[in-house]
């Protein structure tokens, strides 16, 4: 039994050492505390751009839809050639051959068409988005949002970013 208290006190005694030369370790080179706050944070400000009226406003935008209602009168010009040669051809081998051939050729268009149009909507956003970028950091804003996306708060720099996109 004496052992076993002899032991008890010893395993006390470790632990005790041990958290008095933790906390004073901890106290002798913890940080200092910070007693004035508002010198370590800055306010944040916050932008709000309504992107769907920068975007309808966008001449990059409008001239992408022009391009992509003129490829489609082009690719409605081009799929009346094909559909009279169809008409006109008398042998069933050689029409089926030549609807496979038109419908591969019509999806190659289409999907070049898509491709193209997907590059220049990629290329119209990043513009887009980096003249937001630009005009709220501008202005001193640490972040920015769609205002559709913040329910509470902001200034609307709209205005600003349309001046830049047009």
């Amino acid at each position: 039994m004496n052992n076993k208290l002899t032991i008890f006190f010893v395993i006390l005694l470790a632990f005790g050492l041990g958290a008095f030369t933790d906390f004073y370790y901890w106290k002798q080179y913890a940080p200092a505390p910070v007693t004035n706050i508002t010198n370590v944070v800055e306010p944040v400000k916050y932008a709000v751009v309504d992107v769907q009226r920068v975007i309808s406003s966008s001449s990059d935008v409008t001239r992408l839809k022009e391009d992509q209602e003129r490829q489609l009168v082009a690719l409605q010009e081009w799929i009346k050639g094909p559909n009279e040669a169809l008409e006109k051809e008398k042998d069933e081998k050689k029409k089926a051959e030549m609807a496979e051939k038109f419908q591969r050729e019509l999806e190659e268009k289409r999907q070049e068409i898509q491709v193209n149009y997907i590059k220049d909507l990629q290329r119209i956003d990043t513009k887009i988005t980096g003249i937001i970028e630009t005009a709220a950091k501008a202005e001193g804003f640490s972040m920015s949002f769609s205002k559709g996306s913040l329910l509470h708060g902001g200034t609307d720099i709209t205005d600003k970013v349309l001046e830049l996109v047009k």
